[in-house]
């Protein structure tokens, strides 16, 4: 009998447990499901990213921010862009070049485009040679060399001369012209005696002109080279090693010609192409270095040339046209070496700072604008803000996508919502979306206040492109929904019914005034 009234207690509590158990079990399948979900969405989101196709690193300038029309406190922006430039830095999908002043500082910007351009000479040299066609190709390296040893002092990398040396000699001998491809050969000796050449690629004459040629590099052995200068601590490089500070006296440089370049701290630079007697003997050099390149030219080392000036203030003003501004970007194209040009215009609206983001194309003159970003007027987001602005400016440089490009823009218009004009193809609807605009600025005006969609979706409006509407919600996530509360109900009506049925097992163990109850007790 104890066991029987044991069991009618226990009854209650295992049906209050079962319902229990059968309600949070839908719980623990919709946490499994929310788990997958997440799992499947990771993965889709690293099979939507493509490996990035290897190629050449554009290289991109960028120009200071600018804030338009003196609206905005010139610390900001400048805050801006040196957080922009730091970020930049950052991103190997790009070669940011040095801004305008280092540039002048290390010889002039038109220097290096040269190099660059030199460069590609080179490059069209191998593709011409590789093709047969031997005489263009020996006219093109001539072409080559000739601007890399003009502009000597800027020149980095001296295994593409030594290597444009070596092919051009292979060019002009294949073309007929004996003498040169001769002549053109024993300069590379000079410059690379180490080197062996390829037996398949350069005939058995040429191989021995540069094997003969090497042997009297070896034989004359090193010269004796005193360089001074009327500058003090002046770099001293020959073929792009450097080789000490002036007064220098150098004793490693073999029989031959080669390249020396004296370069002063204040950036005066000096340099020719040397013959080195070999053999110990000593040879001379005085150097004379003056203030620098640009102090002797003239130039104010604080003022930026008229185009580079031109620039900024056509930026600044915030009205520009991609017609107006081509003079300007070629030059400084031509001048740096960029492939891309980009820069940030900044306005103010109401209580928020707006930073467009721009970029230029130099291969096709094409313009786009990427869309905007926006900083509270306590500029605490700003670490933020200028991160989306890098990973922005970055985007359209590798993408340059059409439907964000533009042939005018006019920013932070006094009256009306900025207007900019597009390219061809990028769409219908700027003046409903303009419209639209003015609606929404004059309801700020008046101290409405923008729900969190409005503001969401004004983060992405790009100052020439119209708001992007807010995302259509997924019905898979609708469905969802629905299969959760389905499960959460079903599982409340049945924590209910088992509530209910242990009530009446309860009721039903522990009554004992019916007539069917039982009720004993025992004495000893």
């Amino acid at each position: 009998m104890r066991q029987s009234q044991h069991q009618g207690v226990m009854r209650p509590f295992v049906a209050v447990f079962a319902a229990l158990a059968f309600v949070f079990s839908p719980f623990a399948v919709l946490a499994q499901q929310s788990a997958d979900g997440e799992q499947q969405k990771e993965g889709e989101g690293e099979q939507a990213q493509p490996a990035k196709p290897a190629g050449p690193t554009p290289k991109l300038f960028v120009v200071p921010t600018q804030g338009v029309r003196d609206e905005i406190s010139s610390i900001i922006p400048e805050r801006v862009g040196e957080m922009l430039r730091g970020q930049l830095e950052g991103k190997s999908q790009i070669e940011l070049l040095p801004s305008y002043e280092k540039l002048q500082k290390q010889g002039g910007g038109r220097a290096n485009a040269a190099v660059a351009e030199a460069e590609r000479l080179y490059t069209s040299g191998i593709g011409l040679l590789t093709a047969g066609e031997d005489e263009k190709a020996s006219k093109t390296f001539q072409k080559a060399v000739d601007i890399m040893e003009q502009n000597i002092a800027d020149l980095t990398n001296f295994d593409v001369l030594a290597d444009a040396y070596k092919n051009m000699a292979l060019a002009y001998f294949n073309a007929g012209y004996d003498f040169d491809g001769r002549k053109k050969m024993k300069v590379f000796a000079h410059l690379r005696p180490e080197a062996t050449l390829d037996a398949e690629k350069f005939p058995k004459e040429l191989r021995q002109v540069f094997e003969d040629e090497a042997k009297k590099v070896k034989k004359g052995g090193p010269g004796k080279l005193i360089i001074e200068a009327d500058v003090d601590e002046a770099l001293v490089y020959i073929d792009g090693v450097m080789k000490g500070k002036t007064p220098a006296t150098v004793e490693d440089v073999g029989y031959g010609y080669h390249y020396m370049v004296v370069r002063s701290p204040s950036g005066g630079v000096w340099s020719e192409q040397i013959r080195v007697r070999g053999r110990g003997k000593k040879q001379d050099f005085k150097v004379e270095l003056g203030a620098g390149k640009k102090q002797q030219a003239g130039e104010d080392d604080s003022d930026a040339p008229a185009f580079y000036s031109g620039l900024q203030e056509a930026i600044k003003s915030g009205s520009f046209a991609t017609k107006e501004l081509e003079p300007y970007l070629s030059e400084l194209v031509t001048r740096t070496g960029a492939q891309y040009v980009g820069w940030v215009a900044m306005v103010r609206q109401g209580r928020e700072y707006v930073a467009a983001p721009f970029v230029y194309r130099a291969s096709d003159g094409l313009l786009v604008q990427a869309d905007s970003v926006k900083f509270n007027i306590q500029l605490s987001n700003l670490r933020v803000g200028v991160s989306q602005l890098a990973n922005r400016m970055v985007t359209a440089v590798e993408t340059m996508p059409e439907d964000k490009a533009i042939t005018s823009v006019e920013l932070g218009a006094p009256e009306e919502e900025e207007k900019p004009t597009v390219a061809a193809g990028a769409g219908e609807s700027k003046t409903e979306d303009a419209e639209q605009g003015q609606s929404e600025g004059a309801g700020a005006e008046a101290g409405e206040e923008k729900p969190t969609e409005v503001a969401a979706a004004d983060e992405e409006k790009d100052e020439g492109q119209s708001v992007k509407p807010l995302p259509e919600p997924d019905p898979s996530d609708k469905e969802g929904e629905s299969d959760k509360w389905l499960w959460i109900g079903g599982g409340a009506a049945a924590l209910g019914v088992a509530l209910v049925v242990g009530g009446i097992v309860y009721a039903a163990d522990s009554g004992s005034d019916g007539p069917e109850s039982f009720d004993a007790q025992l004495t000893w």
